[in-house]
């Protein structure tokens, strides 16, 4: 009889564990795939798009999303796509830069802003 006792208790442990487990797994699965449809959410879907451009007295920064080619002007640098990203840059005068990006289907996204040197 206690043989009995001790498999069922031994049983009904190992399969509350084991259901407790799956819970525990699926409910990461589920904010895993929150964040995940979170961080699209903030780079803008599959759409293209500027997240930031801007720029200090030596660095311009810029990210973009879901591009396929970026280009700063008047810079010469080639640069690529990212969603963060940091130059460095030595203007002599006010420069005016303008960051173009574009996707694989040929949309395209511009924006523009003054860098002012302190003299």
């Amino acid at each position: 009889m206690l043989v009995v006792i001790g498999l069922a208790y031994t049983g009904w442990t190992l399969w509350s564990r084991r259901v407790d487990t799956g819970r525990i797994e699926r409910a990461a699965r589920d904010e895993e795939a929150r964040r995940a449809a979170a961080v699209v959410r903030m780079t803008g879907g599959s759409q293209l798009k500027i997240l930031s451009f801007y720029g200090s007295r030596n660095l311009l920064c810029y990210g973009v999303a879901n591009a396929k080619t970026v280009r700063i002007e008047p810079l010469a640098e080639d640069i690529k796509p990212a969603l963060s990203r940091c130059l460095e840059v030595h203007p002599g005068k006010d420069t005016e830069y303008k960051l173009v990006a574009e996707d694989a289907a040929g949309h395209r996204v511009e924006q523009s802003f003054m860098l002012r040197v302190q003299e």
